[in-house]
């Protein structure tokens, strides 16, 4: 099953440049501190579903606050089929619109509704200046539900029966973002903008984040693609400079020995290859060398995400 483009979970999606006039979506990646959305003062959640989605809509709600959006939602009970691969289990129909209306009720949203008739319009919700005094301080955190990707030739992300390789692919990463976790990120420089929650780099609004990587495959075959990517790469090479990692330590000894051994550890990963085509093994083959050469360009791919990584 194809998920729909028009909301497709991608990391780009809450980075960019300014753009009052156009919505952001729901990503359902970003999380306040429950105890924060507990002193907002709402009747107790349904379930935990209920308890999560509105944890969600309210963060994304004061994120958009910040740079001036909405968030664009649907209302349509289709829209959720077959979504919790990549956006997580809360992410459903009831739990959703139940966390609006609560949140409408409370003060502490606007929603502006859709006609069921119109084309090309989501219902949207934004949050009230109520919600940004209460929220404004919390300290958020992300999600990232699943960290093996697949995407149709029309870059939608696909739902795939697990299977012992894609297993072994998140495993691979998982390990990976075990040890990136570790690393806490900070931005430095003139350039450098602090609006809220925001990092404003060259138009660019990165949210603060653990470093860590996704794979991502194509046209709906992992035998295509597998490359890595994390938030960093967003940012250009220039601007990559002004980041500087720190752990998660008070020691400042500490701190200078974690990042060489962190890259250490970075660098003793090997990831799986997916398995070739049988042209790929006749050597005087032009296929074969095309797909050696695509080989070769994605592990330089993959070799350059995780340079990328050490370097902050």
């Amino acid at each position: 099953m194809t998920i729909d483009a028009a909301e497709e979970l991608d990391f780009d999606t809450d980075y960019g440049p300014l753009n009052p006039q156009r919505d952001l979506p729901l990503t359902f990646r970003w999380r306040s501190d429950p105890t924060a959305i507990a002193a907002l003062g709402l009747a107790p959640a349904r379930n935990s579903r209920h308890e999560d989605a509105r944890n969600a809509v309210l963060t994304e709600a004061k994120l958009a606050y910040e740079r001036s959006c909405w968030v664009s939602f649907s209302r349509r009970p289709k829209w959720y089929v077959g979504r919790h691969r990549y956006y997580g289990h809360s992410y459903g129909y009831k739990p959703i619109l139940n966390a609006v209306a609560d949140s409408v009720s409370a003060g502490l949203l606007e929603e502006d509704r859709a006609s069921p008739r119109t084309r090309g319009r989501q219902s949207r919700f934004r949050a009230t200046p109520r919600l940004c005094a209460l929220l404004g301080r919390a300290p958020i955190r992300s999600r990232l539900y699943e960290v093996i990707w697949l995407r149709d030739d029309r870059r939608r992300l696909v739902n795939y029966a697990d299977t012992a390789l894609t297993r072994c692919l998140r495993k691979e990463i998982e390990a990976i973002n075990s040890i990136m976790a570790e690393i806490e990120v900070n931005l430095a420089g003139p350039d450098v903008q602090r609006v809220g929650s925001y990092w404003i780099v060259s138009g660019t609004h990165l949210l603060p984040a653990a470093p860590r990587v996704r794979r991502v495959f194509n046209r709906g075959s992992f035998d295509k693609g597998g490359r890595l990517y994390g938030w960093w790469q967003s940012l250009s090479s220039a601007d990559r400079r002004l980041s500087c990692s720190t752990a998660n330590q008070s020691s400042n000894q500490t701190t200078r020995r974690f990042i060489p051994r962190s890259s250490t550890r970075l660098r003793a990963f090997h990831l799986s290859a997916m398995p070739m085509r049988p042209a790929s093994f006749h050597a005087m083959g032009q296929e074969g060398v095309q797909h050696r050469d695509q080989r070769k360009k994605q592990a330089r791919s993959n070799r350059s995400c995780f340079r990328g990584a050490e370097d902050q």
